[in-house]
């Protein structure tokens, strides 16, 4: 029986998106013989019936591979609006598109509202969870936050030859709106190092 699946990327960006859709593609084309249709800036695009077909020979001769160098989304993504107010309109596109099921990349937010939209809509759905936050309830770690955390670590790595050339102290400044999950992580791989070095 053929199988439709699409894959949509949904909410901030973060590292690690186009690994992800490639590696979807890849096992669905590959064991299972399914069809992977993109769609493009997730909710919007759903709700435009908006797809790109994804395939392992797709775009050029060299297929899906080149994604895991990229950085990135090539299926673009949005953070904004009132998706759950056009809910009737995204659930007829969704059977319009003839979907068997549906992989959401996304962070807590963007998962809640495909969550919601799937339980309407009796979908059959994938949540994979990406987020530089790590704050995704239930996961251990998410797409994006280990690259993250080590892009920071580098960093201060760097930072640490020009505070010693100088004799000066430096501030390091994280983002992380509601979780401590950089610091928290941060201060333990700081504190190991610090250890291990003394």
């Amino acid at each position: 029986m053929h199988k439709g699946i699409g894959i949509l990327t949904s909410g901030r960006d973060s590292p690690a998106l186009n690994c992800a859709i490639r590696a979807a593609v890849s096992h669905a084309n590959l064991t299972y013989n399914w069809e992977v249709v993109g769609i493009p800036y997730a909710t919007q695009g759903l709700l435009e019936r908006q797809t790109v077909l994804l395939s392992m020979h797709g775009w050029d001769l060299r297929g899906i591979d080149p994604l895991l160098n990229m950085g990135g989304t090539v299926l673009g993504s949005v953070n904004k609006g009132d998706t759950l107010a056009h809910a009737d309109d995204i659930l007829a596109s969704y059977e319009a598109l003839v979907l068997d099921a549906l992989i959401t990349v996304g962070g807590d937010g963007s998962l809640k509202i495909i969550q919601q939209l799937g339980t309407l809509g009796n979908w059959h759905l994938v949540g994979i969870p990406k987020t530089i936050d790590n704050d995704v309830a239930f996961t251990e770690v998410s797409i994006g936050f280990d690259t993250v955390i080590n892009t920071i670590v580098d960093a201060i790595n760097c930072l640490t030859f020009t505070a010693a050339s100088h004799d000066s102290v430096m501030i390091v400044e994280v983002m992380g709106p509601y979780c401590r999950s950089f610091s928290t992580t941060l201060r333990d791989c700081w504190w190991c190092r610090c250890n291990f070095n003394s």
